[in-house]
């Protein structure tokens, strides 16, 4: 892995430049993965609706564990 190092602090039309820069970044990244991004945000979004599903169902039975007969 190569690390980067950046300066942080910028004229403010070096900060513009960035800023254009990692627009262009963005746009030509989303051309090139987008679907693959997409995909991946979907499958995130499953796996978390998932694991809120299995918490609420173990909070149910818990719960109901808890009451005293």
């Amino acid at each position: 892995m190569k690390i980067l190092k950046m300066t942080t602090h910028w004229t403010a039309e070096e900060a513009d430049c960035m800023f254009r820069l990692l627009d262009e970044f963005q746009s030509a990244i989303w051309e090139s993965y987008g679907d693959e991004i997409e995909r991946l945000y979907q499958t995130e979004r499953e796996e978390q609706l998932q694991l809120e599903m299995e918490w609420e169902q173990e909070g149910e039975a818990s719960s109901l564990d808890d009451i005293p007969f």
